[in-house]
């Protein structure tokens, strides 16, 4: 049985989040200055999936502990929260100093932030703590949020060539395309796929593929332009067949895309 294409196994390209746990510490902090040595930012993971199915806006408690080093009565601590899908949500403040006038001390801070439900994002937690010189450095950590869906993604293109030559040598990458937006947000889509499913033989080994939108997958050209892409290879030992090819999504509350079908056919 011949099938259409050798699918080649994908690259996973993983966001590390720090989540609730210290990250980002300049290491370089000069001497005798007043300088952050952890921090910690609880909760590191919320999820609003499975606790409600109402959209509303919401008030996160974002607890702040750190550990200052060098603490002097001139110690200025600072903080900022930032959503970082919608950074001009982004609010900052002072912290005030515990009653330590010298040497090491940690505080711990209650930080409100508003938030939808429906909200999918990271959101950065920056601490910086300086002297009076303006000596000092920062810390920083990600908390994630999941939210419910409003709607389902939607697919507003799909593309591919109708009809493609079998190379008489060597290999070609013939390229599958889906153009895909949601209303709760480009964060908030799992994934993009396919099925290729031949006229022949059936639906192909590994099907559904999925597609990719960051710049360098599969013949994707630019990250994050909501343009989803993959690529398969053809050579002179393909067959000629015609395909249907359905494109759906799917987002991070497990709601489906309508499907968009499109057709293939590897001709001699």
């Amino acid at each position: 049985m011949n099938h259409l294409l050798t699918f080649i196994g994908g690259l996973c390209l993983c966001l590390v989040l720090f989540a609730g746990c210290e990250t980002g510490i300049e290491d370089k902090v000069p001497d005798a200055t007043s300088y952050i040595k952890q921090l910690n930012v609880t909760p590191g993971v919320v999820d609003f999936r499975g606790q409600t199915d109402q959209v509303f806006d919401t008030t996160l408690s974002l607890e702040l502990s750190a550990q200052i080093g060098e603490i002097t009565e001139t110690t200025h601590i600072t903080f900022s929260v930032t959503d970082i899908q919608e950074p001009d949500k982004s609010i900052e403040g002072a912290i005030p100093l515990n009653p330590i006038t010298g040497g090491n001390g940690t505080f711990i801070e209650e930080i409100p932030y508003t938030i939808s439900t429906s909200t999918t994002t990271n959101i950065l937690v920056v601490v910086t703590v300086t002297d009076e010189s303006g000596n000092g450095n920062y810390a920083q950590s990600v908390t994630r949020v999941s939210g419910i869906s409003n709607s389902q993604p939607e697919i507003i293109n799909a593309d591919n060539p109708t009809e493609y030559s079998i190379p008489l040598s060597g290999t070609e990458n013939i390229r599958f395309m889906a153009k895909v937006t949601d209303e709760d947000g480009q964060n908030n889509i799992e994934g993009v796929f396919l099925r290729l499913i031949s006229q022949t033989n059936g639906e192909a080994a590994n099907s559904p593929f999925e597609l990719f939108d960051d710049g360098q997958s599969f013949g994707d050209q630019t990250a994050n332009d909501s343009l989803y892409t993959l690529t398969f290879p053809v050579n002179s030992e393909n067959q000629p067949d015609s395909y249907n090819i359905f494109y759906y999504a799917i987002d991070r509350s497990g709601l489906v895309s309508d499907t968009v079908k499109t057709t293939f056919t590897l001709v001699e």
